[in-house]
């Protein structure tokens, strides 16, 4: 009996683990901008295991990233639907609805990001700014910057010696550049 429990134990931690190199080689493939590569192993990891949400979240970056906004949508609702809890899902689907012009849906999500887990980092306080700024909520925007002013990144910009509104202007255009690369039009 207690040898079946082991094997079980073995098995099941082997799972795990060829669960999480799935992930860590499509992030590694991402942080080496190989997005082809990424986009052929996340659908191969899919094809095994239709339930990772973690892949779906990783197949919004690759989507977004080579400016494929209706498969990165929809992988990001997959992801928040396989995984409700998962702040990343939440975040990244609001990052592409507000790109997609939707402000009011990229709100909920960025709120639901912020629930999930209040230290995210400081840009979901920029993103939650730019989708009050477009509903025309001035004074929500303006908190959210002064939240995102608290937060390191921008603490660390500022050291450089520039102005508070400098370095979100610095901090929103390279969050542009994340989502947009050399588009000239942003």
């Amino acid at each position: 009996m207690s040898v079946l429990l082991v094997f079980a134990l073995i098995c099941d931690s082997n799972t795990v683990s060829a669960e999480g190199s799935a992930v860590a080689k499509i992030q590694n493939l991402m942080a080496q901008e190989k997005w082809d590569e990424a986009l052929e192993l996340s659908r191969e990891t899919l094809k095994a295991d239709p339930e990772r949400a973690d892949i779906y979240v990783a197949l919004t970056q690759i989507h977004a990233e080579r400016n494929e906004w209706i498969p990165g949508l929809e992988a990001a609702k997959k992801a928040v639907e396989l995984d409700p809890k998962n702040a990343d899902a939440h975040f990244h689907y609001g990052r592409l609805l507000l790109n997609y012009g939707l402000a009011t849906e990229a709100l909920e999500q960025f709120e639901t990001t912020q629930e999930l887990d209040p230290d995210y980092p400081a840009n979901i306080q920029l993103m939650l700014a730019q989708a009050y700024r477009e509903e025309g909520m001035t004074l929500e925007e303006e908190a959210a910057y002064q939240r995102a002013c608290e937060e390191k990144s921008i603490k660390d910009v500022m050291s450089l010696g520039v102005n508070r509104k400098t370095a979100l202007r610095w901090l929103d255009q390279a969050d542009a550049y994340f989502m947009y690369g050399d588009d000239p039009f942003y």
